[in-house]
């Protein structure tokens, strides 16, 4: 049998606990990240990720994929567009 690879297996799994109900906007915007993306511009990307474990208390793994999605969602404009 096949399975995906466990980045893949990861991130789906983190879709589907935090982003099942919410748009990744909306997961966002709560106010425990809010120090978080603000920093977003002058932190690497594991420097994120420690915030995020820092906030919530995650495991690297889930603070690693939270720091890549609000990595990424902070270069767009929010409707699709970088």
């Amino acid at each position: 049998m096949f399975r995906p690879p466990h980045a893949a297996r990861d991130a789906a799994e983190f879709a589907n606990t935090y982003l099942r109900e919410q748009s990744v906007s909306e997961f966002l915007q709560q106010p425990q990240f809010a120090h978080i993306l603000a920093a977003i511009p002058e932190d690497s990307w594991d420097v994120t990720a420690q915030k995020f474990r820092a906030a919530v208390g995650w495991d690297l793994k889930t603070s690693v994929i939270a720091a890549s999605i609000a990595r990424e969602h902070s270069k767009t404009d929010h409707n699709g567009k970088a």
